[in-house]
C-alpha cells in the first residue's frame, strides 16, 4: 500500500485530520523533527475534478491550523520509511519556506481588459501599427516583411501596455502582499493572471483594495480567488 502525500506542515505533533482521504482512508501525519507529512494510504490515484477537489480540501483543512506547503497532486511514495527519508533530505529547505510562508496566504486576482478598446488606441497612438494595404509595387518579400515589422510593432506596444496596467495595479496592491507571481497576456483578453502572498492579518485590506481597483478601473473584470495554501510560493521542488 502507497502513502499519498497531500501537504507538508510546520509541526511535528500527530496530526489527524478531520476529513478522509482517497478511497475513505484516514489521514494522518508522519513526522520528522518538527515538521510533518500528511498523508493516506492508497492503492492508486487517478486524475479527476473529485480527486483534485478532494486534494485541495484536505490541504486546506490542515492550513486552519499550522502553515502548510501544499504538494503537487499526484505525489505519492512506497512506505513510511520513504516518507520520513524525503522530510529528512528537505529537512532543512523545508524549515527556511516555513519561515517565509509562516501566516501567509494566497490570493489570486485575474483580469480582463477590453482588449478591442485597446486595440484601437494602440493604432490610433502607434500608426505603423495598424492594418495597411501594401502597394501594388512592393515585392511579395518586401510586403512579407512590412507584414512582419508591423505584427512586430504590434506585439511591443500591446506588452507595454500591459506592462504599465500590471504596474498600476500592484502598486496599489504592494502595501498589502510580500510576494507575487504574475503571468501576463495569456490571452489577449487575459492580461494579468496573479498570485499574491499576503499576511493572514492583511488579507481582508487586500480585497478592499481590489475593490477600489474595480472602481478606478470599471471597463476591466477582476476576478479574486483565494485565501489558498501557498501553492505559487513554495520554492522546495521534491523529487519523488
Amino acid at each position: 500500500m502507497n502513502l499519498y502525500i497531500y501537504c507538508i506542515a510546520n509541526t511535528g505533533l500527530p496530526i489527524m485530520a478531520v476529513d478522509q482521504g482517497f478511497a475513505g482512508g484516514a489521514v494522518y501525519s508522519i513526522s520528522y523533527r518538527d515538521t510533518s507529512a500528511i498523508v493516506s494510504k492508497v492503492s492508486s490515484v487517478y486524475y479527476s475534478d473529485e480527486n483534485i477537489l478532494l486534494h485541495e480540501k484536505i490541504i486546506e483543512r490542515v492550513m486552519q491550523d499550522y502553515t502548510v506547503m501544499p504538494m503537487r497532486f499526484g505525489t505519492v511514495l512506497n512506505s513510511e520509511d520513504c516518507v520520513k527519508a524525503m522530510l529528512e533530505q528537505y529537512y532543512g529547505d523545508f524549515s527556511a519556506d516555513f519561515i517565509r510562508l509562516e501566516n501567509r496566504l494566497e490570493m489570486g486576482v485575474k483580469v480582463i481588459w477590453p482588449v478591442e478598446k485597446i486595440k484601437k488606441e494602440i493604432t490610433a497612438g502607434n500608426p505603423g501599427t495598424g492594418h495597411q494595404e501594401d502597394g501594388g509595387e512592393a515585392t511579395p518579400g518586401t510586403a512579407y516583411l512590412k507584414r512582419r515589422l508591423r505584427e512586430y510593432l504590434w506585439e511591443q506596444a500591446l506588452t507595454a501596455r500591459a506592462d504599465r496596467f500590471i504596474r498600476e495595479i500592484n502598486d496599489l496592491l504592494s502595501p498589502c502582499f510580500v510576494e507575487c507571481r504574475t503571468k501576463k497576456l495569456m490571452t489577449e483578453k487575459l492580461v494579468l493572471n496573479g498570485a499574491y502572498l499576503v499576511p493572514r492579518d492583511r488579507v481582508a485590506e487586500f480585497k478592499s483594495r481590489l475593490r477600489n481597483l474595480k472602481g478606478l478601473y470599471r471597463e476591466c473584470k477582476f476576478l479574486l480567488s483565494g485565501p489558498w495554501p501557498p501553492y505559487n510560493f513554495v520554492s522546495v521542488r521534491t523529487k519523488v
